[in-house]
């Protein structure tokens, strides 16, 4: 079954959201936000990474704001993840109940969820800009890793917590189980799905 697509307004005010082991997605994210901010686009990055524009690869233009990610304002029309599936995920875990949409810039090699690359970010930016994009909506999924009946361990998708922790775990369906682990060391993984 197809899901419907929605379109999104032209963006005024986006979020950047790089991906958390920073230096690597600097270079990419002071691109963003300077062909951004020459444009009159209000912009916001997470306070820990505004925090770091004295680093040599992330140059920020002055009119670029810090925000708290406990606490984001509801007035984004945007948020752009810089980064991998891992960055889209999180991003879109801190932005879930302000219902904004998400684009995904992949850096890596890989990037099943993103839709636009590293070499495409003036294009996707365009893109926004313009109101050529659409989004569709996603499922999100609650995992709960549970030893003897306890919950002990939160998804890996969890912005709270470290991209590199992972945990044993089982899944289960409205009550069913669907997965063992296979091991006591088998490694939990993010699920996606991709046409």
């Amino acid at each position: 079954m197809l899901l419907p697509l929605h379109s999104i307004a032209p963006a005024r005010r986006i979020l950047l959201y790089p991906r958390e082991d920073g230096p690597a997605a600097f270079p990419s994210t002071s691109e963003a936000a300077a062909w951004l901010v020459e444009r009159g686009v209000g912009v916001a990055v997470p306070t820990h990474v505004h925090e770091q524009r004295d680093n040599p690869w992330l140059e920020l233009p002055d009119e670029v704001v810090p925000v708290d990610l406990e606490a984001l304002p509801a007035d984004f029309d945007l948020a752009v993840a810089l980064g991998g599936d891992g960055t889209l995920l999180r991003a879109s875990r801190w932005v879930a109940d302000l219902d904004v949409p998400v684009l995904g810039i992949n850096l890596g090699d890989l990037g099943f969820l993103s839709a636009y690359g590293r070499e495409q970010i003036v294009e996707a930016l365009a893109d926004a800009l313009a109101g050529r994009l659409s989004w569709e909506p996603r499922q999100r999924m609650q995992v709960e890793v549970l030893r003897r009946g306890e919950r002990f361990g939160q998804a890996d998708s969890d912005p709270k917590r470290s991209p590199r922790r992972r945990t044993s775990t089982c899944m289960r369906w409205r009550g069913s189980q669907l997965s063992r682990p296979a091991s006591a060391s088998a490694r939990a993984s993010t699920i996606c799905s991709r046409p």
